[in-house]
């Protein structure tokens, strides 16, 4: 048995292979069948493995529990805790290798944990690059636990390769040392501009960056596309040379739905009609919602608002559908009576452009406990707070 590590985080190099071998797979499994409670079993497996191993089993279990929502064979891979916030949504990575197959070998750079590499060596050649030789260990084991065979992994500083290949795919680190979150590509590690440069040495360029991406930071003749998952907009890729085909696109996945810019006269402004659409976040991002508009025969409820109008129900992956019941002033007491009055209760609140905090919104208006479930809308018409009172047409709000 390999002797036991030490260290402030458990899931060393050695830990990791450890666990990714037989022994450490009994230890997992062991791990995983007790019914004892945490500290127990912990002092059970403690009386069989080293004590250092059994913390990491510990940490991977529950790093894996909390992961399985994001990717889709967490249980069967490996990571620490930055690790797995850092990596890609499953189903986004195999969006993106879908739009890179085809052209050629990809260098998978700044790989991390290997989430984007595993779906990129399923459609084409792809080697993996990162300077952290725990995450490069991380990426193996985790190509070799989903069944893919890279072509290649090695330890070193992107920022001083000399590139051969047909496509450079990048995902710089935005979070610092401390775990805040990078507000520029300035802050990016390594930086924005250098990405972009790579545009200089390899026909086709993937840049993963944060959907809050500053669009003049971006040179012409890239494409931003805004991808979303679950009702959220979870990162825009930016894309040069033969994916490049619009400046913008917003896309919802799963499913490969894509909406891009086209020629269009100006959306009409009116007052909620019947039914009430809400663009998903993907589609605000990317500045589309004119499109969304023109698309769905629907009109703006304000120019300066992301909510539209139509006469009748219009059902798309871009936007949830609501069908209105009642239009309010944001008047909280007669808000509150009027809910009361008809039965109805919120359990959903959506804002944009409005100054209240929802948890202001559900301090002022009170808890229910019966009544029909409904959606409130808050936002601002004619530069007036008012409430929307909805019912969602289909389906259920997007997992969080």
């Amino acid at each position: 048995m390999a002797a036991g590590v030490t260290g402030g985080d458990p899931l060393t190099v050695e830990a990791l292979r450890f666990l990714a071998g037989p022994e450490g797979r009994a230890l997992l499994a062991q791990a995983t069948a007790s019914g004892a409670s945490a500290w127990r079993t912990q002092e059970w497996l403690r009386t069989r493995y080293p004590a250092s191993f059994c913390r990491a089993a510990a940490a991977l279990l529950g790093l894996r529990a909390a992961a399985r929502a994001k990717l889709a064979r967490a249980d069967a891979m490996f990571f620490d805790r930055s690790g797995v916030e850092m990596a890609t949504r499953t189903v986004v990575a195999q969006h993106r290798a879908r739009r890179l197959a085809g052209l050629g070998t990809v260098l998978d750079l700044c790989c991390g944990i290997g989430g984007d590499l595993v779906e990129l060596a399923r459609t084409c050649p792809a080697i993996g690059v990162d300077v952290n030789p725990q995450r490069v260990c991380m990426a193996r084991l985790n190509s070799e636990a989903l069944g893919v065979q890279p072509r290649g992994l090695a330890v070193a500083d992107v920022t001083r390769l000399r590139l051969r290949a047909d496509v450079a795919y990048i995902d710089p680190a935005r979070r610092d040392t401390a775990g805040r979150r990078a507000r520029y590509g300035t802050e990016y590690e390594p930086s924005l501009a250098f990405a972009i440069s790579l545009a200089g040495s390899v026909p086709t360029v993937a840049i993963k960056t944060s959907p809050t991406l500053d669009e003049a930071a971006v040179p012409a003749g890239w494409e931003l596309e805004f991808v979303s998952a679950g009702g959220q907009c979870r990162e825009c890729t930016l894309y040069f040379g033969l994916p490049a085909t619009a400046r913008r696109r917003a896309t919802i996945v799963p499913g490969e739905h894509s909406l891009v810019p086209t020629a269009g006269g100006r959306v009409p402004v009116g007052p909620p009609g019947e039914y009430l659409l809400a663009p998903d976040p993907a589609v605000v991002r990317a500045h589309l919602v004119d499109e969304l508009a023109r698309a769905l025969d629907a009109w703006k409820l304000d120019p300066e608002v992301a909510y539209l109008s139509a006469a009748a129900p219009r059902l798309s992956p871009f936007a949830r559908c609501f069908a209105v019941l009642s239009v309010h002033p944001y008047q909280p007491q007669r808000l509150r009576r009027t809910l009361h009055r008809d039965g109805w209760r919120p359990v959903e609140i959506m804002k944009r452009r409005f100054p209240i905090a929802v948890e202001e919104v559900q301090r002022q208006l009170g808890a229910r406990r019966q009544g029909e479930p409904v959606t409130l809308v808050l936002t601002r018409l004619s530069d007036r707070p008012v409430c929307i009172i909805c019912r969602q047409v289909a389906g259920e709000p997007p997992v969080r």
